[in-house]
């Protein structure tokens, strides 16, 4: 049978030359009969649902397109497609259609802010469909380039603090998961700052039990040495590529250049602190045994890091460095300043954190605060003196966070 390239009716005869639905012409029929991805032209409808409006991408064994649904006015999808019928081995084609289907079953039982939601699986013709979530935004390999010199590592570090989320959501699965193919282009920023996982073609279970994995996944310069059959890729794996993927993002360095041998971050990037470049160092040995053996872990020396003095950070940033207390409502409200830009903000039992710059010109710091909820929340403080800081909600030309009411709070430097 053939589709048809301009509705997609996929009921055409083999030697039809035209469509029987819109009679539009079939002459790339002969290529789509072939399985090949990525050809089905804006308009084309799978499903009777989905209205193709663009492509968004093309691998090397599938196409990601943009759709319109039919149903739901204004809804946008996200559709994956693949096709197996290139692939002469019998055996390779079934475990490829595996590996999609595997793609679809993770995705749709899995639900976390960080991980688009899969919504529909089909096959329709020679090729198989996922129906997921459309994630407006770019990858943070883009971003990078796009971006004239390094990114902040403040920013970094926030983006570090969403993977270890999801990361750490998904190894605590049972049975665990493992990614195996984090890098700057299967991670997408959204609009409202938020990180997207995308592209579990070659996530996978844990098999407990298994020394090696049965084949080599992943890609060079990101993945770990295990995955290439020195061993069973496991938590470790995704910290090795997570480690890779932060120094890119400090160091535009393309890992590719010299797989598992990294230069030190700051010898590409001196304005990384030497904290940050050590937590890279030791997410990114070869050896699984040496690495942070879990993403808690890593998490928690993130944590650790943001109240270390650090000696390293612009001469602006450090008039804020250490603890300033202040009080609310007779709750005691301290704000700790540390290491690349990070601030936690502790209110009673609650805390939050966010990262922080400095405007000394006009004697003003901005926070930008991740609450527990996942809300966001801009703050602007106001110098008063070297060690006092205040805050007040009511000044109107100024966001307005949510943490505070209008009463305005002094901290005072410890």
């Amino acid at each position: 049978m053939q589709t048809c390239p301009s509705c997609g009716f996929n009921q055409n005869k083999d030697r039809a030359r035209f469509c029987a639905n819109c009679a539009g012409a079939l002459t790339s029929a002969p290529v789509f009969a072939l399985g090949v991805t990525g050809l089905l032209p804006p308009n084309a409808i799978l499903q009777t649902r989905y209205i193709i409006t663009r492509k968004l991408g093309q691998g090397g064994m599938g196409a990601v397109y943009q759709a319109q649904d039919a149903r739901l006015h204004g809804k946008l999808w996200a559709i994956k497609e693949m096709s197996n019928t290139q692939l002469t081995d019998p055996v390779e084609r079934a475990n490829v259609v595996m590996a999609f289907q595997r793609e679809a079953q993770l995705l749709a039982m899995l639900d976390h802010t960080n991980l688009p939601k899969v919504v529909d699986f089909f096959e329709e013709g020679s090729r198989q469909y996922l129906v997921m979530d459309f994630v407006e935004g770019y990858t943070l390999e883009q971003i990078v380039a796009a971006t004239p010199g390094f990114l902040s590592e403040p920013t970094v570090l926030e983006w570090a603090e969403q993977l270890c989320d999801v990361l750490e959501y998904l190894h605590t699965h049972q049975p665990p998961i493992i990614f195996r193919d984090l890098k700057p282009a299967n991670i997408m920023l959204t609009r409202e700052g938020k990180i997207k996982l995308i592209d579990f073609g070659i996530a996978r279970f844990f098999k407990a039990g298994k020394t090696k994995d049965t084949a080599a996944y992943g890609t060079m310069g990101y993945a770990a040495p295990e995955q290439f059959g020195t061993g069973q890729t496991d938590a470790r794996s995704d910290i090795y590529s997570l480690g890779v993927t932060l120094h890119f993002l400090l160091t535009k360095f393309d890992p590719s250049l010299s797989p598992f041998n990294l230069p030190p971050v700051r010898n590409v990037n001196p304005q990384a602190s030497q904290n940050t470049e050590a937590l890279i160092a030791r997410a990114t040995k070869t050896g699984v045994a040496e690495r942070f053996q879990a993403v808690t872990e890593l998490r928690q020396q993130l944590h650790e890091m943001a109240n270390l003095p650090n000696s390293h950070f612009s001469q602006s940033s450090s008039h804020l460095i250490g603890e300033w207390k202040g009080k609310y409502d007779g709750k005691p409200i301290r704000m700790t300043f540390g290491e690349n830009g990070y601030v936690l903000i502790s209110i009673g039992n609650l805390s939050h954190r966010g990262v922080y710059t400095v405007d000394l010109s006009s004697k003003l710091a901005r926070l930008d605060i991740r609450m527990e909820n996942g809300d966001r929340v801009t703050t602007i403080l106001e110098f008063v003196d070297a060690n006092t800081l205040r805050f007040e909600n009511n000044a109107p030309s100024r966001p307005r966070p949510t943490m505070f009411s209008s009463r305005a709070i002094l901290f005072s430097r410890q």
